[in-house]
């Protein structure tokens, strides 16, 4: 049986490609062994198909063999905050996110953005001081890519926490990445799905803070933002995101 790890993207769009303007849809990552492709490819062919925000015109499915070293790091640690409104929802998400050195323009601006309800197919980096949007080969967004979890990790993380979806193991995932590097200074995410309301803030400093709710239900605003500092390198930080194969795994 082959020991060789692949990485699985997918992503779908409505009315054409993202490249084209098609408004985003849905997408997945995975990390998995040769024999588990076909099931996974299947299960990322379903999700595209019966997404809540509208069946895509536009599906694309990747696969690569992954040939670079694998780097292992530990999930982040979760806590979780019920508020009685979105202005109190915001109220805390600043309240971590300037415990994590972001600016209070920085944080007005990227709260500004999400709530705008432009979605793009990745996440936005800011400067942490600044509130300045950066851009990498013209594109105004990065795609956190080739992440995923040990198998059997996630089941023990999740009976740890009680936190046991699907929707949070990529998002801890997701995070969890994003936190490791050197350049991330925290990361402020809520979910674009109408009936999806719960968002996070993160951070190696911090963890990852589950917070709700950050919008209305029905709703189809959210996004994801990295905030970084001013030592960033950011062909290399974009390679990390994009590129760098990374397994969460615990002790």
């Amino acid at each position: 049986m082959s020991k060789e790890m692949f990485s699985i993207r997918m992503r779908a769009a409505e009315n054409g490609s993202h490249e084209e303007g098609g408004t985003h849809i849905s997408g997945a990552e995975s990390i998995v062994l040769e024999q588990e492709i076909e099931r996974t490819m299947r299960n990322l062919i379903n999700r595209a198909f019966n997404h809540e925000r509208g069946e895509p015109d536009f599906l694309q499915i990747t696969i690569d063999r992954l040939k670079e070293k694998v780097s292992h790091i530990p999930p982040l640690t979760p806590t979780s905050f019920e508020c009685k409104s979105v202005r109190e929802t915001y109220f805390k998400a600043k309240e971590l996110l300037q415990k994590c050195n972001v600016s209070e323009s920085a944080i007005e601006k990227g709260l500004q953005i999400l709530a705008s309800g432009k979605v793009v197919p990745g996440a936005y980096i800011m400067h942490s001081q600044t509130g300045e949007l950066l851009f990498f080969e013209d594109k105004s967004y990065v795609r956190v890519s080739r992440v995923d979890w040990e198998l059997g990790t996630f089941e023990k993380w999740s009976g740890l926490y009680h936190l046991s979806s699907d929707r949070i193991k990529e998002a801890v995932a997701l995070a969890s990445k994003v936190s490791a590097s050197q350049y991330s200074v925290a990361e402020l995410c809520w979910s674009d799905d109408p009936s999806y309301i719960t968002g996070y803030v993160s951070s190696s400093k911090i963890g990852y803070v589950r917070l709700s709710p950050f919008k209305e239900s029905g709703s189809a605003t959210g996004g994801r933002i990295f905030f970084i500092d001013d030592q960033v390198d950011l062909s290399d930080y974009v390679n990390y995101l994009s590129r760098q194969a990374v397994i969460l795994k615990t002790d």
